[in-house]
């Protein structure tokens, strides 16, 4: 009976235990909101992405919706996730409410083409962590998808100098990621280009390196034998880039004299020959600083001996 009271007992112990909640599952109280930006200046038509900042972090799961208002919409509005929109020139203040707390951000609307005034950064440059990795990208030709991830204390943006690279997204918050997409290569050499981080006074650079297309060129024949009495011919031609044909003889032509990347379908036409000796010509093909020949031989007219019976 002894034995079964212990048992009795630590059972209803280790279920007090269970239902009891433990201080890491309490929610955590927010205490306060702030925005990764105090002051923005922005031209017109342009945007710009508020975030804000709980207080503890762990607090944003349970916060009140956040709801955003502008002074003054007329010069900058905002939508209901933050984003900024610059309307006319003039000054507006952003403000972001949660619950009990409010933060603001005073935006600058300039016009297209005016030039900033350099505020004073309210970051210290020695609190600022900025790390991204890899800390380059060598793509092959074909192109390539590559995910950068950030190490950072505090927001940033991310931009680069080549047309041939998207980037997604442009800006961010504290560590995240960005995915770099690089285009396939069109041209034949190597072309280079750098991917821009920067958080307040701090940047990083990404050199990002792309492999030229290799150049590729090929007939459905590289010799043609004809007949004196002359044919026309087809021929096949594969290229990897644009291409051109030149040819000095004038008993022969070959259209077209010019193509795109890809196959394309050309006619060579020999025409009757009226000499007794064979003639010799080449076609000469360009493409992309390479040169390619299609040798062409054409028969003579055959002798013809006479007898005298």
């Amino acid at each position: 009976m002894k034995r079964f009271n212990l048992f009795l007992l630590a059972a209803m112990v280790l279920a007090f235990a269970a239902c009891t909640p433990s201080e890491n599952n309490t929610p955590k109280e927010l205490t306060g909101i702030s925005l990764n930006k105090k002051t923005i200046e922005i031209e017109v038509g342009d945007t710009y992405q508020l975030r804000v900042i709980y207080e503890p972090e762990e607090a944003e799961d349970t916060a009140p919706a956040i709801v955003w208002e502008s002074t003054k919409t007329k010069f900058a509005s905002v939508s209901d996730n933050g984003k900024v929109e610059a309307k006319a020139a003039g000054t507006a203040t952003i403000t972001a409410t949660c619950g009990k707390f409010t933060a603001e951000c005073e935006v600058k609307v300039l016009k297209k083409g005016e030039t900033p005034i350099d505020p004073v950064d309210p970051v210290d440059p020695s609190e600022i962590t900025l790390n991204v990795s890899p800390e380059s990208i060598n793509s092959p030709s074909a192109g390539t998808t590559v995910t950068l991830e950030v190490e950072a204390s505090q927001d940033w943006t991310v931009a680069t100098d080549a047309d041939w690279i998207t980037l997604t997204p442009e800006d961010g918050f504290q560590d995240g990621s960005v995915e770099a997409v690089i285009a396939p290569a069109t041209e034949t050499q190597t072309t280079t280009a750098n991917i821009v981080f920067t958080s307040h006074s701090k940047k990083v650079t990404v050199p990002v390196t792309r492999a030229g297309q290799a150049v590729s060129f090929s007939l459905s024949t590289n010799q043609v034998v004809s007949k004196y009495t002359g044919e026309t011919l087809t021929i096949e031609v594969d290229a990897s880039h644009p291409w051109t044909a030149q040819y000095p003889s004038d008993w022969l032509s070959f259209q077209p004299v010019s193509g795109k990347a890809g196959k394309t379908t050309a006619y060579l036409t020999v025409r009757r020959s009226y000499l007794y000796e064979q003639t010799e010509a080449e076609i000469v093909f360009t493409s992309e600083g390479n040169t390619y020949t299609l040798h062409i031989v054409r028969h003579g007219q055959p002798y013809f001996t006479v007898s005298n019976s």
